[in-house]
């Protein structure tokens, strides 16, 4: 499913037997904003409000790159007024979690591997610099780093 940001004004319907409702007027499309596949806020953990970001202000949104199995999650930094400042792609094809700093997320995620016909995984760690996107990513399985190459 693409998701898209839209802009609305909400305003009250005519008087019903049952009283007054909220109503969404002159919904647009906000212009020049992607779509995300299957996308959705970065909540901060333990909530369910969007986690904030400074320095400059921002928010992320998590998504998928495809749908198939050659499908990453993405991170897309996102400034005040929606336009998109950075996305990185991630190894992940499942994150299972990640620890919060003010400047840079530390994720924790498996990858989906097919080698020979059969389908494995590997848990892999990444750093993503939420300044810039710059994501570092180590393999645990394979006790090995993964190039920045490997994760376009």
């Amino acid at each position: 499913m693409r998701r898209a940001f839209w802009r609305a004004r909400i305003g009250q319907t005519r008087e019903f037997s049952e009283g007054r409702h909220d109503r969404l007027f002159d919904l647009r499309r906000v212009p020049d904003v992607p779509d995300f596949l299957d996308g959705g806020f970065l909540v901060r953990q333990g909530t369910r409000q969007p986690l904030a970001l400074e320095d400059p202000a921002g928010l992320l949104v998590l998504h998928l790159t495809r749908l198939d199995e050659a499908g990453r999650i993405a991170l897309t930094r996102l400034g005040p007024d929606l336009n998109e400042k950075w996305t990185s792609k991630m190894p992940f094809t499942d994150l299972r979690n990640r620890i919060e700093f003010p400047d840079r997320l530390l994720m924790y995620g498996l990858v989906q591997v097919t080698e020979k016909g059969v389908t494995g995984s590997q848990e892999c760690i990444a750093a993503l610099d939420l300044r810039d996107g710059r994501t570092q990513v180590w393999n645990v399985t394979l006790d090995r780093s993964i190039p920045a190459a490997e994760l376009e």
